[in-house]
């Protein structure tokens, strides 16, 4: 995630999960030699455990590169000692929407099992977006005058405009797993228990 807006990411993610999805609890990265170590080091990890020991997880990471957009799995596991990741090659991830028997853990972004047809990353409002609706007819003059004007204005950018543009993307965010915790969670509390 660029520079600029990483720190503002991880500390609006600090200060409002405790208070928009209080019964998760920040799990701490695996340690070293645990094999999904690098799995889940570039990303925050939060755990609900179930009254039946069952659990909903939620991780949380920024994107790669230069990007301004975040992503948020959520997950699912029958123990809390069960991280949330899926078998490589199980092609059943790309069909579902939420845990299904026979898959005792696994992760999809929360936009998957909203049930958008198209999942991405939450973005991030940068001067930066007016080159993606440039037309792609424009000619190089056009589009060197619109790379410059949104460098100067990314430039120009406060501090406290960044802050306020990462609390918009996350308000997207929060609703969104707002929207299908319910459904989810009696989902996974449904499942049949493990032979």
């Amino acid at each position: 995630m660029d520079k600029l807006y990483k720190a503002h990411f991880l500390s609006q993610l600090k200060a409002r999960m405790p208070v928009d999805l209080p019964d998760f609890a920040l799990q701490k990265v695996p340690p070293t030699g645990h094999p999904l170590r690098a799995r889940f080091a570039a990303s925050k990890l939060y755990c609900r455990q179930l009254p039946s020991s069952r659990c909903v997880w939620l991780e949380w990471f920024p994107g790669e590169g230069v990007d301004r957009e975040f992503f948020v799995l959520v997950g699912w596991s029958l123990s809390p000692q069960v991280l949330p990741t899926t078998q490589p090659g199980d092609m059943r991830i790309y069909e579902i929407h939420g845990p299904i028997s026979g898959m005792e853990c696994g992760a999809l972004n929360v936009q998957q099992v909203e049930g958008r047809q198209v999942v991405e990353g939450f973005r991030i409002a940068t001067p930066w977006d007016q080159l993606y609706k440039l037309s792609p007819r424009a000619t190089d003059e056009e589009r060197k005058g619109v790379m410059n004007k949104a460098h100067a204005e990314y430039l120009a950018v406060s501090d406290a405009e960044r802050i306020e543009v990462v609390r918009v993307a996350m308000n997207e965010a929060f609703v969104c797993i707002r929207s299908i915790l319910p459904k989810f969670t009696s989902t996974l509390e449904g499942l049949p228990s493990a032979a």
